[in-house]
């Protein structure tokens, strides 16, 4: 059971680190949080953007960790490009609009489009509650037929197993009041 970050930080640990494009990486919040997860062998990230920007950040902020760090005018486009290549496995938005991250991600020719539903996943870990909980689909998808339904679940499905859960508990909830 997974009842805590740390918990799923160990679960993280013994598995091949992963390359994350963090794309618009010019924040501080986000630069000590890619620190952090590099310092505790979690992830390995290639921070996109200014590249200017970023090095001054690194330096302003004493973050001790090495980075690939990718100059773009474009850092949603080049993330995603990372991702699509095989050069990166995972893409995480920075400081950049959802929408332009999003337009980046679903682009017909040079997008991380496969066919399928797009959803995505947030883990939340609550004091209220004794294990982490994986809310799936918070905006992306709209227009909820009894497909799309399905897809999603079957998204999330597929990531929690990655975590070892392999028969999840699912609940499904709707932020608005009609059916």
């Amino acid at each position: 059971m997974l009842a805590s970050y740390k918990d799923l930080f160990d679960v993280l640990r013994n598995q091949p680190r992963r390359r994350i494009a963090l794309a618009a990486a010019e924040d501080e919040i986000l630069l000590r949080a890619a620190d952090r997860a590099q310092l505790r062998e979690l992830a390995i990230f290639s921070l996109v953007g200014d590249s200017s920007k970023i090095e001054e950040m690194l330096r302003q902020y004493d973050i001790e960790s090495q980075f690939q760090i990718i100059h773009s005018e474009r850092p949603a486009e080049k993330a995603v490009e990372l991702v699509r290549t095989g050069a990166a496995d995972l893409l995480m938005k920075g400081a950049i609009s959802s929408s332009a991250l999003l337009k980046a991600v679903l682009d017909r020719d040079k997008g991380l489009r496969q066919g399928e539903l797009l959803s995505h996943v947030a883990v939340v870990e609550s004091p209220a509650y004794p294990k982490l909980l994986f809310i799936t689909d918070g905006g992306i998808n709209l227009a909820f037929d009894e497909e799309t339904f399905v897809q999603v679940i079957r998204n999330a499905i597929r990531y929690v197993n990655h975590f070892g859960i392999d028969r999840p508990k699912v609940g499904m909830l709707a932020l608005i009041e009609q059916v």
